[in-house]
């Protein structure tokens, strides 16, 4: 175990609004077969441009990792936001759901100012994608690399390079989604 919010969770973990807003120095990596809940209206902010555990995609950027499942179910009047401690674009990596990332629910998210803000990797099902909003992603707002996700209401605005990138073997099915002030491609299909 490690003495912050960093590192491998071990055991099923909720992360409430009263008790935050909470920032990580480092990955935080949900395990296979445990959950992290992050509960209406919590705040996550990875320390700019920081990585205590020097480990994952960013040796020197902070990342969540997930390889089992992620609860972030916010709501209209309380939505859910993660980000950098920072203002500028790319101080964080972003959320990478991993191939064995199962079940896991974003709806009603706003993920700010990362090099890739949502990363899809993920084979498994059930996952839930909807009313999320990525701001100022440095690169890539919405990385869909493998897996058939179905996508509603994704806003991507400002994002560095790509708003949605489809590459790799990703087919996914996107619904009432927006996508402005791209800085290369709006949409990108591979």
């Amino acid at each position: 175990p490690t003495p912050g919010l960093y590192g491998t969770l071990w055991s099923n973990t909720t992360l409430t609004a009263a008790q935050g807003p909470y920032t990580l120095a480092g990955d935080l990596t949900v395990a296979p077969n445990v959950t992290l809940t992050i509960e209406p209206g919590a705040t996550l902010s990875f320390q700019s441009n920081a990585d205590i555990m020097q480990a994952g995609s960013s040796t020197s950027r902070g990342e969540l990792i997930v390889e089992g499942r992620l609860v972030a179910d916010g709501t209209p009047a309380a939505p859910i936001t993660i980000g950098s401690t920072s203002t500028s674009s790319g101080t964080w990596y972003g959320i990478d759901l991993d191939t064995s990332a199962h079940d896991s629910v974003l709806d009603n998210v706003t993920i700010n100012r990362a090099i890739f803000n949502l990363i899809y990797r993920s084979t498994g099902t059930g996952n839930v994608l909807s009313h999320v909003t990525s701001n100022a992603a440095s690169s890539h707002g919405l990385f869909l690399r493998t897996g058939s996700p179905a996508i509603d209401a994704w806003s991507s605005i400002n994002a560095g390079t790509y708003g949605i990138y489809v590459g790799d073997t990703s087919s996914p099915t996107l619904t009432n989604c927006v996508v402005r002030n791209s800085g290369t491609y709006g949409i990108y299909v591979a």
